[in-house]
């Protein structure tokens, strides 16, 4: 329902979406009460698994994506602390040439 208005004492002007997010409106009078019945609310999408294996499953593809948003991930990561031109002969010498170049 998106909207409830009283007309006088008799009718109720009604403003609903429909599940498909067309809205509709409908007016509804005091014979018209039998008819009605309570639908339990809820929302259109719902979750009802596991969330552990959610937050698993989000931290495992943030740690596949990282690369994208930390450009010293190897390092970030990394239990081993480089010393700074180490870290320059890796991230700025060596990256400039192809993969390719680095092996023949």
């Amino acid at each position: 329902m998106e909207s409830v208005q009283w007309i006088g004492h008799h009718a109720l002007r009604v403003i609903f979406r429909s599940t498909d997010s067309q809205l509709g409106e409908h007016l509804l009078y005091r014979d018209d009460e039998v008819q009605l019945e309570l639908v339990e609310s809820g929302s259109p999408w719902s979750f009802d698994d596991d969330g552990d294996l959610l937050r698993l499953v989000s931290e495992a593809y943030r740690i596949k994506l990282d690369w994208l948003f930390d450009p010293y991930v190897a390092i970030t990561t990394s239990t081993i602390m480089p010393l700074p031109h180490q870290i320059s002969a890796v991230y700025q010498s060596s990256r400039r040439n192809s993969l390719q170049t680095l092996y023949w």
